[in-house]
């Protein structure tokens, strides 16, 4: 989980439809809105362009209509974690990435082991509740708790393995391999640079690998966005 700038104004659509007896808070260009904030990616398992998209409520609404159509309220993820999500009320008090002072990014630890088993491990930094709620949720999500779930979970870590592994190899090319020609290091840095944006897929992960090495923290944590 990332730290996003959520938009501020509300799409015009969202007061019209709350007013109604069945409403749509997909109304208008509430997706699209969404999709560009977001980046494209799920804000809780960073999975980019997923394919089963979900406008999710950040705080569940159960009827509430001034949380269902409240655009602060409204999140764009993926149907494995909104499915996971769902209203369960330990999850209803987790990290909010769009507001700063939640600090998303460090409150939390990431880490992605490749070999010889893909394993996820996170641990929380902070013993704010909600902190642990988090760390609890992002577990269920990345390790899957029942047997569709866990097959949902492992594409989950496919596609990380893919990402993390790509970017462990220019940091390499970049960092460790003194074989390396110069243009060759131009580009696993300009590489590197792409794969520390907010848009690239699992960026906390490939945060910490850049905190958790001197080497990486000195030379790339100002193309940390």
């Amino acid at each position: 989980m990332i730290h996003i700038q959520k938009s501020v104004d509300p799409p015009p659509c969202l007061e019209e439809e709350m007013t109604k007896q069945n409403g749509d808070y997909k109304c208008g260009d509430v997706v699209e809105r969404l999709a560009n904030d977001f980046q494209n990616k799920c804000y809780l398992c960073e999975y980019p362009n997923p394919t089963g998209i979900n406008v999710e409520h950040f705080q569940a609404h159960r009827g509430n209509k001034t949380l269902k159509y409240d655009w602060k309220n409204l999140f764009f993820s993926c149907g494995h974690c909104n499915n996971t999500k769902l209203a369960i009320p330990q999850f209803n008090q987790i990290l909010n990435c769009t507001v700063q002072d939640d600090e998303v990014e460090t409150s939390i630890s990431y880490y992605f082991k490749l070999y010889p088993k893909t394993e996820i491990q996170l641990t929380a930094l902070s013993e704010d509740q909600r902190v642990a709620n988090t760390v609890a949720l992002l577990s269920k999500i990345y390790n899957g708790h029942t047997a569709i779930k866990a097959l949902e979970a492992s594409y989950i870590r496919e596609k990380m393995l893919a990402e993390i592994s790509d970017f462990h190899s220019h940091l390499n090319t970049c960092f460790v391999d003194e074989d390396a020609e110069p243009d060759e290091r131009h580009h696993a840095l300009r590489k590197i640079k792409d794969h520390l944006r907010k848009k690239s897929g699992f960026r906390a992960f490939k945060s910490w690998i850049v905190w958790n090495n001197p080497l990486y923290r000195k030379e790339l944590s100002q193309f940390i966005e």
